[in-house]
């Protein structure tokens, strides 16, 4: 690693709330396989994103603002799942999530599950075995 990668001035206090590392009532799940690292942040203050997927090299380490997925205007709102049903939109709300580590076929897994009036939502994330 390059020595550079740790000294930066980046302001994490500008820009989309999403570029803060310390959201209240946050919760960040780690993935990888050694070709891509993930995060999956579960925010059920309302200070971030609900539930945001980071999308990061695994060989650069750097400022949150700077993971792929990270947009400068909207931060990790638009990896937000969204459910059409009805012509209507659901997705996940501050107050309605629940994450945890599990197991699908010996990989480790991440279980978010949120609810609306009339859905019960579950998403799995995994970074498949190369």
């Amino acid at each position: 690693m390059d020595v550079k990668e740790h000294i930066y001035a980046d302001d994490p206090a500008r820009g989309h709330r999403d570029v803060r590392t310390n959201l209240e009532k946050v919760d960040y799940f780690f993935l990888g396989n050694g070709l891509i690292q993930a995060a999956v942040q579960v925010c059920d203050s309302g200070a971030g994103t609900p539930v945001g997927l980071l999308i990061m090299r695994p060989d650069r380490l750097g400022p949150k603002r700077d993971v792929l997925t990270m947009d400068r205007v909207a931060g990790l709102e638009p990896t937000i799942v969204r459910v059409l049903r009805q012509g209507r939109a659901a997705q996940p709300s501050p107050g309605r999530v629940q994450a945890a580590w599990t197991e699908s076929a010996g990989i480790p897994t991440v279980s978010v599950s949120w609810r609306t009036e009339d859905l019960d939502v579950e998403e799995r994330f995994w970074c498949p075995i190369v």
